[in-house]
């Protein structure tokens, strides 16, 4: 095994470094876009950039993977497997062994970005890091103040036309905001939200400072008033949990930068952003609406906050132990009591409601249990932290067995891999399968 100094020299050079922060930006960029690869209208690969890359992203990071990087998958797919096959709906098994082996690429592509982030000195990947998040930014001023609308609306309906339901609630936006929200070549105005918010954090998570702590409460700010979506009450409370567990402050220092971010946050949108505050409110009023016949109408408010919390309700009432099996779709939506036209609305945008409902208690737990293991052999340290920002994050998407969903998580779990590891940075070499450098704290 090489050693730390031996990479230092030789997987740090600057050509190095350029080539692999190029090969992140692409693939963060493929996460976001997640263009489709189609023939006759019809969907053959989704976020299709993504599975191109997956050899040369190997042949990058392969010297990076040990022998518990090669068996995590594995043991992964194991769980699946094993929630398949003690789960009822043997007539959609084709269904979910296709989610099964998406889910299997999708989480292989993860592991190994964090390697590649891994490689980079951390400096590199922060000033990397810091172009992504304000490019989205710049773009969405820039399409809201009307200079590229129309180039982002014409590749829109070019990339994913026929292929992917595109956002058509301009008339929902003016109502809300005062303006059409910019999607930034992306697919929905939740899309750019998301990477902003993934990217904005793991720039953070990499070396907490007043100074950063101050810019993201601004930009997540400039953002919120730009896009008046709640999601960036999730995005707050990730960043506080950024703070509050950066163990290389005293707890005065945590609680001052805490309060301080509070304050820029609150006094910046208070400033600027009465119509993103009246949205905000407007918005939380309406979770749990229901129509004229009683059922919960179909809002991102509810699909996120309400109706994954029933369908899981649902689903362990029924299958506790290993749910639906994973890719169960059908079977959530058969046996919903909301009334839902598709598995989408009945099963809602929620990640970690999606693990339970497809491996129950048991196969969830198993599997969240493994990727906490494989998180610390990593290099993560901070387990709690770790597990706090999936969670946040996954209130605001659904999609586990996605690309896209993966793409995100990739960026947190690598950028607090880097900061929690050893002298030079990255997670290098492979912590040892008896680390105990781990924990909660």
């Amino acid at each position: 095994m090489p050693t730390a100094g031996d990479h230092e020299a030789k997987y740090f050079e600057p050509s190095r470094q350029s080539f692999r922060m190029l090969l992140l930006v692409v693939i963060s960029l493929s996460a976001y876009l997640y263009l489709p690869l189609t023939s006759g209208g019809r969907l053959l690969v989704p976020s299709f950039p993504t599975v191109a890359l997956i050899p040369l992203l190997f042949l990058t990071v392969q010297r990076s993977l040990s022998l518990t990087d090669k068996l995590f998958l594995p043991k992964i797919a194991f769980v699946l497997l094993i929630s398949i096959a003690c789960s009822p709906g043997y007539a959609y098994m084709q269904q979910k062994f296709l989610s099964m082996i998406q889910f299997c690429l999708a989480l292989s592509v993860t592991l190994m970005t964090v390697r590649l982030m891994g490689q980079l000195r951390r400096e590199v990947l922060e000033r990397g890091l810091l172009v992504l998040w304000c490019l989205l930014l710049l773009g969405s001023i820039l399409e809201l103040a009307g200079l590229t609308k129309e180039i982002s609306d014409a590749f829109r309906a070019w990339a994913y036309g026929g292929t992917y339901t595109l956002y058509v609630g301009d008339a929902r936006d003016v109502s809300f905001v005062g303006w059409i929200r910019p999607k930034v070549f992306a697919t929905e105005p939740s899309a750019v939200s998301k990477m902003f918010i993934a990217s904005l954090n793991a720039w953070l998570l990499l070396r907490v400072t007043r100074a950063k702590a101050a810019i993201a409460a601004g930009a997540s700010g400039a953002m919120f008033i730009i896009m008046g979506s709640p999601m960036f009450v999730v995005s707050a409370a990730m960043t506080l949990a950024i703070l509050v567990w950066n163990r290389r402050a005293s707890i005065r220092t945590r609680v001052a930068m805490v309060l301080a971010t509070l304050l820029i946050s609150v006094l910046f949108v208070a400033m600027f952003g009465d119509t993103a505050l009246s949205s905000l409110e407007s918005r939380v009023e309406r979770i749990g609406a229901t129509g004229p016949g009683g059922q919960l109408e179909v809002r991102s408010e509810n699909t996120r906050a309400v109706t994954p919390w029933i369908a899981l309700a649902n689903t362990l009432g029924r299958w506790p132990i290993f749910g639906v099996g994973f890719g169960g779709k059908e079977l959530v939506f058969e046996h919903s009591t909301i009334g839902a036209s598709t598995y989408k609305i009945a099963m809602g945008g929620n990640a970690i409601t999606q693990v339970g409902m497809y491996l129950g208690i048991l196969g969830g737990a198993w599997f969240i249990w493994l990727l906490l293991r494989q998180a610390s052999h990593t290099g993560v340290r901070r387990l709690g932290l770790m597990l706090a920002m999936v969670f946040l994050f996954s209130m605001l998407m659904g999609g586990l067995d996605s690309f896209r969903y993966w793409g995100h998580i990739a960026l947190l779990w690598g950028a607090l891999a880097v900061a929690d590891s050893d002298a030079t940075g990255g997670a290098w070499p492979p912590r040892s399968r008896d680390s105990r450098a781990s924990s909660f704290g």
